[in-house]
């Protein structure tokens, strides 16, 4: 009998569930906010000239929920150990109104964002890097794109959205 029971004790020590925290999720990475008007494309290209990048367009664009998709961009340098992504932050979704009425159904297109406290920002590049002075090389090289209207740094720890922009 005692044999038995230590025996049960055992198993049920083995079946404990252990928990992990979703900040451990996050990762530390540099956030460039874009004002641009050019396509994403045109962006990824002109950024790959300037900057001697290799951003392809990922074959799963960032997804939120089923319909709502941002263009994404990446390239991983791994001679430098560098990871760069640049991601659309404004996406457009259609949705059919039914009403009734003399149109019956009619379609209304709806813009999201990917970070929504920074509505006004077009593109975001992110950057996991650890060469110092790399950010400022970056802004000054997107500053000189032609369609480019500004860049500039954004602190990720006050962002509500950062989980959003973590692959």
């Amino acid at each position: 009998m005692g044999i038995n029971a230590i025996f049960t004790v055992r198993i049920y020590l083995m079946v404990t569930t252990h928990r992990i925290s979703a900040d451990l999720y996050f990762e530390d990475f540099e956030l460039i906010a874009v004002h641009a008007d050019v396509h994403d494309f045109s962006l990824a290209y002109h950024l790959n000239k300037t900057m001697g990048l290799q951003l392809a367009r990922r074959k799963k664009d960032l997804c939120l929920q089923d319909d709502i998709w941002f263009a994404t961009f990446e390239w991983s340098d791994d001679v430098n150990d560098n990871y760069w992504m640049l991601v659309a932050n404004h996406c457009k979704t259609e949705t059919n109104n039914s009403s009734i009425g003399l149109f019956g159904q009619e379609t209304a297109t709806v813009s999201r964002h990917l970070v929504e406290e920074r509505k006004e920002v077009d593109y975001f590049l992110k950057l996991e890097t650890e060469i110092p002075g790399m950010v400022d090389k970056t802004l000054k090289s997107l500053k000189e794109i032609p369609g480019v209207l500004t860049a500039y740094g954004i602190d990720t720890e006050i962002l509500k959205s950062k989980k959003n922009l973590i692959l």
